[in-house]
């Protein structure tokens, strides 16, 4: 199933088609990240926008939707990103906010779902060499020297975020290699 995390409705169609397949969710894993780069005085409203949007409203809501879902014992992890605790570079002060907003859930959630026994997470894996990196900078050469360089300071055993294989994952498609698995869900943004 395809969908934006930042559309509420797209997020209702998928929690409804989990818990028709599934029932309940044992593992989410929120990872919402993406935004366009541009220094402080050239920042837009809709570049503002578009990064809050997916980064932390899809990510609260991709969470609070799933309440129903999770169960005692569930575990909620939410990709913070090392953008929360180290300063990336030119340009990225949209981005590196919204994850520190992402920090910030994981701290108040523990707290708000401590009676329901539901553990919460942030990870911060580093870079991770996707399509977003490329536009950094203001031309090819100044995005690829920003991921070298952030690559350069990721230890390599963080540079990969793995799904083990028994898990199933939401994301374009439903992966079920076993009877009955824990249910994982692996959501995004939407690709612009």
């Amino acid at each position: 199933m395809q969908g934006d995390v930042s559309n509420l409705a797209d997020l209702d169609r998928l929690y409804d088609l989990v818990k028709r397949q599934h029932g309940r969710v044992d593992v989410l894993f929120a990872n919402a990240g993406g935004g366009d780069v541009a220094p402080l005085g050239e920042i837009s409203e809709e570049q503002f926008n578009n990064t809050f949007n997916s980064d932390v409203k899809g990510v609260l809501f991709t969470v609070q939707k799933a309440l129903p879902l999770l169960h005692k014992g569930s575990s909620v992890i939410l990709n913070a990103g090392v953008a929360a605790s180290t300063a990336l570079g030119e340009g990225v002060s949209v981005f590196s906010a919204a994850k520190a907003a992402v920090r910030s859930f994981a701290r108040t959630w523990t707290l708000d779902l401590k009676g329901r026994s539901i553990r919460v997470n942030a990870i911060s894996p580093g870079m991770i060499d996707t399509p977003l990196g490329n536009n950094v900078g203001h031309t090819k050469e100044e995005a690829e020297q920003f991921k070298v360089h952030m690559l350069d300071e990721t230890p390599t055993s963080l540079s990969t975020v793995m799904v083990p294989p028994w898990r199933s994952m939401i994301s374009a498609t439903m992966y079920n290699p076993i009877p009955n698995p824990p249910i994982t869900l692996c959501l995004g943004p939407a690709a612009r």
